[in-house]
């Protein structure tokens, strides 16, 4: 029978019919693909956007190898055939297949086979319909991946298989995508994830993969095996490095890794999901451009700190209930008189007990809370001030300022107010910045220095000595007072080398203009190793330890403030 007379029959056939009226009712395309003899027929509107031979077509296996995407092709073949050999009844299957313009779109092909169709020389016939998914979010069109939809449906089959126990998901991110966006436009932005993508396929041949979010991907692999995951992240990380060498460093990018390896019966895809973004949340944390195996004990305290952190905005929202601030005496080294406080965060509530700086004050900068409670610092201490000066006159009030508050508040502008408003004396207030906080000095920390200097305000660097550039400041920082931290304090009395860097900083700093601090100082031994460096000012446990207001009251504002 000739290709001619077979398609004549099919013409006639009742069947073939039905196929062409629903081929017109649906976005989707109906097909019959008699197995035996090859032939295939299918919705006419499919050649709108495919390069078929028509909408009837033999060899079409052949037909059907060069429509699908060239890494699909080998899992449509082996699908096929099992059909053909009867090893199987049904046909449901996701791949790709590239249109006229060279892009590909998933689809997805479902199917059952009907043995001895009335009107087909074959004894095997396949029909079904052929549904694009790349506009539903079971694939990403940039990359070409499964989707997340596909991720979770893998994870609940897995879950509901007793053969298969654990599994480890690698969650890779862009390192600063937006960045790239911003400065390439985002044509380069999809070419990246595309180039990732490919790598992706290039590694991780043997294990499933999708795209999720916007610079997001995840590779799931069998069992639970982090230090697997971790290797393959770095074949992903190199071959992605060489693709970046062979462009001639166009657009250098790296990737951070988040791990997870679970347990099925422990886990489900929504926790599969938030254990991996903290994880690539902790690897970006941690420096980029590495990888973070998940501990749940790590998690647990990210949880805790989400939990202080509602409880700090609720304080915030009642008037800063549970808010206190604490004074530690500030001492002048010639006289050995307090001269002055520095004003130190505390919070306390029933709920949590006493919480510590060290804990709160990171979590109030990371959620910006650090802006209210800012300001509710400052405006607090000076009025303390105030009450403080009627004892002695030039008290002299330090207060620590966040860079969060400087950069992402008019914080000069409520200073400024705050002053007029309480009536102190500029020249009596000192802003401390910390060293190690300190970025770069930028339009706002500019603004900030101008007018404290214009109006009298002190600047103190504190912690000097902890970060990394901290005689570069020198020259740029206004500040009248170096802060010496208590580690570089008390390193000095340790060896004669670290004495004689702690002098000559000093004396450097002296002689441009600037006082000195020397923080931390706890025994005698201390303060008479170090008095020799004619300090300004002293603080330290051996002068006092933070505390409350009224206590402070009594304790250093008496007719005799001198220390005995």
């Amino acid at each position: 029978m000739s290709d001619i007379e077979y398609c004549e029959i099919l013409k006639k056939d009742q069947l073939n019919y039905v196929m062409s009226i629903l081929g017109k009712c649906t976005e989707n395309y109906v097909y019959m693909y008699d197995l035996d003899n090859d032939f295939y027929r299918i919705s006419e509107n499919a050649l709108n956007t495919f390069d078929m031979p028509s909408c009837m077509f033999y060899n079409a296996s052949e037909v059907l190898s060069s429509l699908a995407y060239p890494a699909d092709v080998d899992m449509l073949n082996k699908d096929l055939e099992e059909l053909k050999s009867g090893a199987k009844k049904e046909h449901s299957l996701q791949y790709r297949w590239v249109d006229k313009n060279g892009n590909f779109a998933w689809i997805h092909c479902a199917g059952i086979v009907i043995d001895n169709l009335e009107g087909c020389e074959g004894g095997h016939v396949l029909i079904g319909r052929i549904a694009k998914i790349g506009n539903k979010n079971t694939a990403d069109n940039i990359t070409g991946l499964f989707a997340e939809s596909k991720l979770k449906q893998d994870i609940e089959n897995n879950k509901a298989r007793e053969d298969i126990e654990g599994g480890t998901v690698l969650r890779i991110g862009v390192d600063n995508f937006k960045g790239i966006n911003e400065r390439y436009g985002r044509s380069t932005g999809d070419d990246v994830l595309k180039t990732i993508a490919d790598c992706i396929r290039i590694v991780c041949k043997e294990h499933k993969y999708y795209k999720i979010l916007g610079d997001e991907f995840i590779i799931l692999l069998k069992g639970e095996d982090g230090i697997m995951a971790k290797a393959i992240y770095q074949k992903i990380r190199t071959t992605m490095e060489e693709k970046i060498r062979e462009t001639g460093y166009r657009v250098v990018y790296s990737i951070s890794g988040g791990i997870v390896a679970f347990n099925y019966d422990d886990i489900d895809y929504e926790k599969v999901l938030h254990y991996s973004s903290f994880a690539l949340n902790n690897a970006k944390l941690n420096g980029k451009n590495r990888t973070y195996l998940f501990k749940s004990e790590d998690y647990n305290d990210h949880l805790y700190k989400m939990d202080i952190r509602g409880i700090l905005r609720k304080a915030i929202n009642n008037d800063f209930e549970g808010f206190i601030l604490h004074y530690q005496p500030l001492v002048d080294a010639n006289t050995n008189k307090v001269i002055g406080a520095e004003a130190l965060l505390r919070f306390n509530s029933e709920k949590t007990g006493f919480l510590s700086p060290t804990l709160i004050v990171p979590i109030l900068e990371e959620s910006g809370l650090i802006i209210p409670v800012g300001k509710w610092i400052f405006t607090t201490a000076m009025k303390q001030a105030v009450e403080w000066q009627k004892y002695i006159p030039d008290f002299k009030m330090s207060i620590n300022l966040s860079y969060v508050q400087i950069r992402r508040s008019d914080v000069v502008g409520d200073i400024m107010a705050a002053i007029k408003e309480i009536g102190i004396r500029p020249e009596t207030l000192q802003f401390e910045f910390t060293e190690s906080g300190l970025i770069d000095i930028d339009a706002s920390m500019e603004r900030l220095m101008r007018i404290f200097g214009e109006n009298g305000i002190n600047m103190a660097l504190d912690d000097f000595g902890t970060g990394y550039s901290s005689l570069s400041y020198l020259q740029e920082l206004k500040v009248n007072v170096i802060k010496l931290d208590r580690s570089f304090v008390a390193s000095s009395t340790e060896s004669e080398k670290n004495f004689k860097l702690i002098k000559h900083i000093c004396e450097m700093s002296q002689d441009i203009g600037m006082q000195i601090c020397l923080e931390g100082i706890e025994t005698d031994q201390e303060l008479k190793r170090l008095s020799v460096l004619h300090p300004e000012y002293v603080q330290g446990y051996l002068y006092g330890k933070p505390i409350e207001t009224m206590l402070f009251s009594s304790r250093y504002l008496s007719k005799e403030t001198a220390l005995a």
